[in-house]
């Protein structure tokens, strides 16, 4: 609901150019999070909810968007955002260690749950110049720095201190919408979900 809020405070202009696109099986208490996508569409808010899908489905996001965005709290290890970046795609990340790591100083950081200062970085990554071209040359080797194997040992470290922390104290059940859904936000003259279905071939559910 941060994200979806964080749409709705983004100047008109922006909203007119820009689709926000939700991809993500909805999970345990996510309640919420389906009120505040229903009550925004009823609401004329440009928001497209796919549902669950497929890998092909999200390489296609990943390299159509014009953003990435993530306000999870939590993630082990931020794979979806080293696929946008290899994508050619910007992202917009929660202030978080691990998305540090994986986003660099190519990404911006908002505020975890601060909907306004998610719509500020939103806003700033559409817009801004500077930080579009930094991103547009720096990409490439900002992906350099990693490697499957350098992946990998990430992400068994990280499981394993999870683990320990488990074994150490009694920790919050993790909302599971928030580790499946992934966010976009979409240029809509470029990026029309009845085409990227046509691309895989798999037809077209709606216009």
């Amino acid at each position: 609901s941060t994200l979806i809020k964080a749409y709705t405070l983004l100047p008109k202009k922006i909203k007119a150019e820009y689709s926000l696109v939700i991809a993500g099986g909805m999970g345990w208490k996510s309640e919420e999070s389906e009120k505040s996508i229903d009550d925004a569409i009823k609401n004329g808010e440009n928001i497209k909810y796919l549902g669950y899908i497929d890998q092909k489905m999200s390489n296609a996001l990943h390299q159509q968007a014009s953003l990435h965005v993530s306000a999870s709290t939590y993630e082990g290890f931020g794979m979806p955002v080293l696929e946008s970046i290899a994508g050619d795609t910007m992202t917009v990340l929660s202030d978080i260690p691990v998305y540090h790591e994986v986003g660099g100083d190519i990404s911006l950081f908002a505020k975890p749950k601060d909907s306004l200062d998610f719509a500020h970085k939103i806003e700033e990554a559409l817009t801004n110049k500077k930080h579009i071209d930094y991103f547009s040359k720096n990409y490439q080797k900002h992906l350099g720095s990693f490697s499957w194997e350098k992946n990998i040992k990430n992400i068994l470290q990280k499981r394993e201190e999870e683990e320990l922390k488990k074994q150490k104290t009694l920790i919050q059940p993790i909302n599971p919408y928030q580790l499946m859904q992934s966010h976009w936000i979409a240029q809509i003259p470029s990026f029309n979900i009845s085409n990227v279905y046509r691309s895989l071939g798999i037809g077209v559910p709606y216009e």
